[in-house]
Order: C-alpha cells, then sequence, then structure tokens
C-alpha cells in the first residue's frame, strides 16, 4: 500500500500543473455525473390495484413481468405498485385481460401527498 501511495505521489508530481488541475476536475465531474445518475434515477410507485387475494396478486404480477413492467409489493403482497406514469395504462390493459378479479381488488385515485415506505396512508411510495 505504501508503494502505491509513494508511485501516484510520484506520478502526481511529475505532472505540470494545467495537468493535474484537468485530472482533478475530471474526477469532480465524474464524481457529480454519478450523484446526478442517483439523484434522478429513484422512481415514485402509485398503487395499481390494492386489496387483492393471492390469486389475483400472482396473477397480476405475472401480467407485469409478462409485459416487463417494473412492480412493487406493499401491503403484506395485497397492494401491487407500478411506476406511477404507467398506472392509467397498465390498470386499461390488465382490466382488458380479466384481472384481477374486480370482487378481489380496489383501486385507489392517486393522491398528492407522497410517503417514503408505507404506502397504507395514500397509496403513494417513494422507491429509494
Amino acid at each position: 500500500m505504501n508503494t502505491v501511495l509513494t508511485s501516484f505521489r510520484d506520478t502526481w508530481g511529475k505532472l505540470s500543473k494545467p495537468m493535474q488541475i484537468g485530472a482533478i476536475i475530471l474526477v469532480l465531474g465524474v464524481f457529480a455525473f454519478l450523484m446526478l445518475i442517483t439523484l434522478f434515477s429513484n422512481v415514485d410507485y402509485d398503487v395499481l390495484f390494492s386489496n387483492l387475494q393471492p390469486e389475483d396478486a400472482a396473477a397480476v404480477v405475472s401480467a407485469l413481468q409478462e409485459r416487463n413492467i417494473p412492480y412493487r409489493l406493499a401491503e403484506n403482497g395485497t397492494a401491487v405498485l407500478v411506476p406511477a406514469d404507467q398506472v392509467l395504462e397498465t390498470r386499461i390493459s390488465l382490466a382488458s385481460a380479466g384481472l384481477p378479479a374486480l370482487k378481489s381488488s380496489t383501486v385507489r385515485a392517486s393522491g398528492k401527498q407522497k410517503l417514503t415506505g408505507s404506502c397504507a396512508t395514500n397509496g403513494r411510495c417513494r422507491a429509494n
């Protein structure tokens, strides 16, 4: 480890000031880029269906997997959440396929308030 640090110091010392500044800017730029990706990659999830029976939840999840739609399970597996911008289209698509059995589920209107973690209050979750 000591030889690596010594080698780095020697190499760093051989660089001109503009090259050192450029290297620092490059490292900071890469770090800022990674931070922005992390910041903007969070997706808001909204309730697609809730109060599902286990059989209906399994059928809905299977249909979402077939359509390559990301999902999360909440409320002990009785609620299925999808990205908020895909809720209405997905709900219509699944309803046209007969999913879920209407007696088994509840459709919640989207709320304005966002929660992190629990979806029980208003149907909105933030996936981190």
